[in-house]
């Protein structure tokens, strides 16, 4: 079909004539004659032709447009007065007769429209309401049969019941705006055959996924039925698939097509005599005829994010040729499987392992880009830019760095591509470079050239020395998420490291694995390995405990707390986090405050005032704290803001002897009615303290988010439980660990997210 700008051109340009309500000529004429390029021309030299007069329907005209040999074209209905703007659906066919595409528009005049087969005879009916498809859209076969219909409401199909043509949109302008309707989910699509009316194949999607699909003879017997496990990203796993021929959504004959497909990392095609290359990645793979001839294989690459699967399907022969040069007129270079060198994929992927590219960028010293194994699965296509990381806008930097105002090379686009192994012949493996379901480069090891290299936008020359500095490795970790670069694979009760391909990549089991964004973490009773996102193994021995922390980890090894990067370097911990600054608009913003109030009058408690934006000021006072006893919150302060986790514990001091109590706020609507606003009304509103320790401790504060308490010279760490006060000192807290000192001279660290104690090891 020619492309459908032509369209635009002829009503633009020839079908202008119309816009004056025809022209005197054109009235007495019964054909226009369109050539190639949608310009007017005579009978002998035509390619499409339009009948006149045209169908009018109020203000409307039924376009009909037809190629030479006599099958429609497009159908669809414009303005009479302004014929480029249509209006309702617009069909466009193929020069066989078959269906091509449609576009819906909004049809403000609300008038029922008619399409029509090419025998002239009525093929749909659409009834319109506020300018959208409204009621029932009734079908029917070129024999003037009503075969199916469906029921459309404020202009979408009602009960998730489509046919061939189905948007859920419409274009142009309307008084109501842009309408879309949800991405149906769970819906089913049936087709119907043109002669019997019989059903031809019906799909069942539940959450867009197909699970179900049957197809019938025209006679209405049943030919195939297909499950869920049939299908990989809606596509047939293997087996024969019918595709349909179809004219105004009618099917009028199936094709076959038989379809193998290798979920495996490896591919293997056989019988290959040549390899096609593009400068944007692509290849094409070409077997040799029986007749001197080159036929070139049809194939579809398909990438499942959900699961990470892959797949590459071959789904038939397409064109031969018989001119090997003749094919290279249109490509980058054709290359001879001969040509390709003989190996194992081990020994190509140690190759590629060990090279570096590199494309410099020539009117911009200050970029580069490089290629590199980043690990046996995946290759890396990185941009540096030489500038400080300030400048840099195109990075988020989640933590400041000492050296962010320093000019150096930082990453500065990343790029991830999957490598897939495609076996030719048995013995000569090549590598494709895939990014989803698209394929975007190859690596094909030549005998005489070496590493034939192609990459999507990239122009890369082998290095002879590295550009990718312990800097870049670093930065290039923290920016590759490895959740999904591996995953996790039960064997004899074991956990392993693997790929997607469920290809065990660390032949050590665990108990456990965790996965964070730069690190994977193996974890056994008497060890536990740390593995970074290139799955190097970090060198560091009786790692104890870890907690994973800004992109480092903070151990405890051989009796020290550190932090490591994902080099397993010793490093410190990230600064604070950049904040956006944020917040509700103004005047809106949540407040809440705590301030505790002492009277010096007699037979007064302690009170608190507490003050938040939307709920009244108030006081209330302690039954069992008069004044005699001095309060404070643990910040040791008679005042806490908000954000503050510990507004409803009480240090209470009385005679140098401290102890802790909490307490409950007593807000019921019964206390705003009683107005609690001064210290003296607030003996009206009051609550008891509860005891958490009693009033003879010499000292508790709040380190970290730990309640130290002490007495006697002796410490404890509330609640205090059974162990009570066993530690003659406590250090201060290191983020996750607290060191300590027992009375019985035991030293070790306090693991404060779950108090538990690791002694110093010998």
């Amino acid at each position: 079909m020619k492309d459908k700008k032509y369209i635009l051109i002829l009503l633009v340009g020839a079908f202008s004539m119309f816009q004056n309500s025809f022209s005197q000529d054109i009235q007495k004429r019964d054909t226009l004659y369109f050539d190639g390029n949608w310009k007017e021309t005579t009978r002998l030299n035509h390619e499409f032709y339009r009948l006149l007069p045209l169908k009018v329907t109020g203000n409307l005209s039924l376009i009909k447009d037809f190629y030479k040999n006599g099958n429609m074209q497009m159908q669809g209905y414009a303005y009479t007065d302004s014929p480029t703007k249509f209006t309702g659906d617009v069909y466009y066919y193929n020069e066989d007769g078959s269906d091509h595409s449609f576009e819906q528009y909004y049809n403000p005049t609300n008038i029922p429209l008619a399409y029509y087969h090419n025998n002239g005879s009525v093929w749909k009916k659409i009834t319109y309401k506020d300018g959208v498809k409204d009621g029932k859209v009734e079908n029917f076969n070129n024999k003037n049969v009503l075969t199916h219909s469906k029921v459309y409401e404020d202009g979408f199909i009602l009960n998730n019941k489509i046919g061939s043509f189905y948007t859920n949109y419409y274009s142009g302008n309307n008084d109501r705006g842009q309408k879309y309707a949800p991405n149906l989910k769970d819906y089913t699509k049936s087709t119907y055959w043109l002669n019997t009316s019989e059903l031809a194949k019906k799909i069942t999607y539940i959450n867009d996924e197909i699970v179900n699909e049957t197809t019938y003879y025209e006679s209405g017997k049943l030919l195939q039925n297909l499950n869920k496990a049939d299908f990989f990203n809606n596509e047939l796993i293997e087996g024969k698939y019918y595709n349909l021929k179809t004219n105004n959504g009618f099917v009028v004959a199936l094709d076959t097509i038989n379809f193998d497909i290798q979920k495996s990392k490896q591919i293997k095609l056989s019988n290959i005599s040549h390899v096609e290359t593009h400068d944007n990645g692509k290849l094409n793979f070409y077997q040799k005829g029986k007749l001197n001839d080159f036929i070139k294989l049809n194939y579809k690459f398909h990438y499942n994010h959900k699961t990470h699967e892959r797949s590459f399907t071959i789904i038939g022969t397409g064109e031969k040729e018989n001119d090997l040069e003749n094919i290279k007129k249109n490509v980058a270079e054709i290359i001879k499987v001969s040509d390709i060198k003989t190996q194992s994929i081990e020994s190509l992927l140690k190759e590629v392992e060990n090279k570096e590219w590199l494309d410099n960028y020539p009117n911009n010293e200050k970029r580069k880009a490089i290629l590199n194994q980043f690990n046996p699965d995946f290759l890396t296509s990185f941009e540096l830019i030489y500038s400080n990381a300030r400048d840099n806008r195109s990075r988020v930097i989640p933590y400041p760095k000492e050296d962010d105002e320093i000019e150096k090379w930082r990453l500065n686009e990343l790029k991830l591509y999957k490598i897939n192994i495609v076996m030719l012949n048995e013995t000569k493996p090549i590598l494709i470079l895939s990014n989803g379901n698209y394929i975007e480069g190859h690596i094909i090891p030549t005998k005489n050239k070496g590493l034939l290299i192609k990459l999507y936008e990239k122009n890369y020359k082998e290095q002879t020395n590295s550009s990718v500095t312990e800097s870049i490795l670093k930065e290039l970790m923290l920016n590759v998420y490895s959740p999904h670069l591996y995953d996790i694979k039960d064997k004899n009760k074991k956990k392993y490291i693997c790929n997607y391909f469920n290809d065990i990549l660390i032949d050590k089991g665990y108990d456990s694995i965790q996965k964070y964004t730069e690190y994977l973490i193996g974890n056994n009773k008497e060890n536990i390995d740390i593995y970074n996102s290139k799955l190097y193994k970090l060198p560091i021995n009786n790692i104890r405990k870890y907690y994973y922390d800004r992109s480092n980890l903070q151990i405890l090894s051989n009796n020290t707390i550190k932090y490591i990067d994902v080099l397993g370097k010793e490093t410190k911990r990230n600064n604070e986090i950049i904040l956006p600054v944020c917040g509700n608009e103004p005047g809106e913003e949540l407040y809440e405050s705590y301030e505790i109030m002492t009277s010096n009058k007699k037979h007064f408690n302690n009170t608190i005032k507490r003050t938040s934006t939307h709920n009244p000021l108030f006081l209330f006072s302690f039954e069992n704290l008069d004044n005699s006893y001095d309060l404070t919150f643990l910040n040791k302060k008679k005042y806490i803001g908000n954000y503050d986790n510990n507004q409803y514990l009480l240090v209470v001091t009385k005679n140098k002897k401290v102890g802790l109590f909490s307490y409950q706020i007593p807000f019921t609507g019964d206390t705003i009615n009683k107005k609690s606003n001064t210290i003296e009304e607030a003996k009206n509103v009051s609550t008891v303290a509860k005891q958490l320790l009693s009033v003879d401790y010499d000292g508790i504060e709040l380190r970290g988010a730990l309640i130290i308490v002490k007495k006697d010279k002796r410490y404890g760490i509330f609640p205090l439980k059974d162990k009570g006060l066993i530690y003659k000192k406590l250090g201060e807290i290191e983020v996750n660990f607290m060191s300590y000192e027992k009375l019985d001279g035991e030293k070790g660290w306090i693991d404060v997210n779950t108090y538990k104690e690791y002694p110093n090891e010998n």
